[in-house]
């Protein structure tokens, strides 16, 4: 009679918790890097997971070097003296991804800044308080610009970007009655800029980080005049606007 022979294989065993991170053959152990520690993975693309011709919104902040341009009518025995301080900006990015490595961007923000103009031509102030105006100012700041990425190079990507902007400044005071004879150095309340800057996309595993440089040009004359066309304040001056460096950073 036949008999039923057992079957000689056996159901195998998962491995166990251990086994998965470590095994060892013969003197040889091999691990398992866990995926968030492997610097070779590839984040996503935060970019492309926006459809093309779709805004999308960034949050934005910024320290701001400000300084102002001074053209003179004639050389002045004594130049006027800039003193500058850091500003703030923080605000909001629109990016209309146009194609993989061109989209439109417009960047809406509120900056302050603040400086100060000492005059070394003494001898036409009879107060030492007369040779310092203060430059206090707030600013809504209006960039619509273009950016030009390069092919992503594993988690980074550099980039351009340039263009122009306007801005409105809160602050000014370009229709006061008073000048610089009641201790009021008066600029305009709007003007345009071109911008130009270079940064670098760090694709993260949960956002995208992007800090970049930038350089901020007035194509305006920005002071209003005093009054008297022979001010020792605003009467040598030919041209005042501002030039700007920005420190961004951008969170996707």
């Amino acid at each position: 009679s036949t008999t039923k022979q057992s079957s000689s294989s056996t159901k195998k065993k998962p491995p166990s918790h251990a086994k998965q991170k470590a095994k060892q053959t013969g003197k040889h152990i091999t691990f398992h890097i866990p995926a968030a520690l492997d610097t070779k993975i590839m984040r996503p693309d935060f970019a492309t997971s926006v459809p093309e011709n779709k805004w999308y919104i960034n949050a934005l902040s910024r320290d701001i070097k400000h300084h102002f341009k001074i053209e003179y009518k004639e050389n002045p025995n004594y130049t006027t003296q800039v003193e500058e301080e850091f500003g703030l900006n923080i605000g909001l990015i629109g990016d209309l991804r146009i194609n993989e490595y061109l989209s439109l961007r417009f960047e809406p923000g509120l900056h302050t800044n603040k400086g100060a103009l000492k005059f070394n031509e003494r001898s036409n102030f009879t107060q030492n308080s007369d040779t310092i105006r203060l430059i206090k100012s707030t600013y809504i700041h209006l960039p619509l610009l273009l950016k030009f990425s390069s092919k992503r190079i594993g988690n980074y990507k550099p980039y351009i970007i340039g263009g122009i902007s306007s801005s409105f400044n809160l602050s000014s005071n370009e229709n006061s009655p008073e000048d610089n004879k009641n201790n009021v150095f008066r600029l305009k309340n709007n003007t345009m800029y071109y911008e130009l800057g270079f940064g670098i996309d760090f694709y993260l595993q949960y956002f995208k980080f992007s800090p970049s440089i930038r350089g901020l040009f007035s194509l305006k004359n920005e002071i209003v005049p005093d009054e008297d066309p022979n001010s020792p304040w605003t009467g040598h001056i030919e041209r005042f606007s501002t030039r700007g460096i920005f420190i961004n950073l951008t969170f996707h």
